[in-house]
């Protein structure tokens, strides 16, 4: 449910968190009511660019549910999202939220992100 522009920033942060994180791997999700797609990256894979295989009606607890019937642990797991979704229950994993509109997550640290018009 967000747009091209909101995309293409997020696209930014994830370049970011493998360039400066250094992490073995990286999964991204594309989620709405389900999840669409899973791509793993890693640093070598740089530079990312987003492609939508979801859109709209966000559900974000069906990514907790894949992460668990994966049985992946991650050591956190960061939403890029306008806010408007169920947060789902409490990980035994850091969850961080970076969120385009006024919402802030009932769980984890929300990160108010304003994408700047250029």
């Amino acid at each position: 449910s967000v747009g091209e522009k909101e995309r293409q920033h997020f696209a930014g942060h994830f370049n970011k968190i493998l360039e400066v994180c250094k992490p073995e791997r990286v999964i991204l999700l594309h989620v709405d009511t389900e999840v669409h797609k899973a791509e793993e990256f890693t640093m070598e894979d740089c530079p990312i660019v987003f492609k939508t295989y979801a859109a709209g009606g966000t559900h974000m607890p069906v990514a907790f549910d894949w992460v668990a019937k994966e049985g992946i642990e991650p050591d956190c797991m960061v939403f890029l999202t306008d806010g408007e979704t169920d947060y789902g229950d409490v990980q035994d994993y850091p969850v961080i939220w970076l969120i385009t509109t006024d919402c802030v997550a009932t769980h984890g640290e929300t990160i108010p992100y304003e994408v700047l018009e250029d």
